[in-house]
């Protein structure tokens, strides 16, 4: 488990989402699926808050 997902695992007022991954360029967000999926998690209400590396 990596340290960013163990620390809000650990902190009883955090819910863990889900892990958003791209190996891609940051360039453009048409080819990163991992973002896109963060983006539209975060138009549903999902997200409140983002835990970065």
């Amino acid at each position: 488990m990596d340290f960013e997902k163990e620390d809000i695992l650990e902190n009883p007022d955090w819910e863990y989402v889900g892990t958003y991954t791209d190996i891609k360029s940051g360039r453009t967000i048409s080819s990163r699926l991992g973002f896109q999926s963060l983006l539209t998690d975060c138009e549903a209400g999902k997200i409140d808050m983002i835990y970065t590396k």
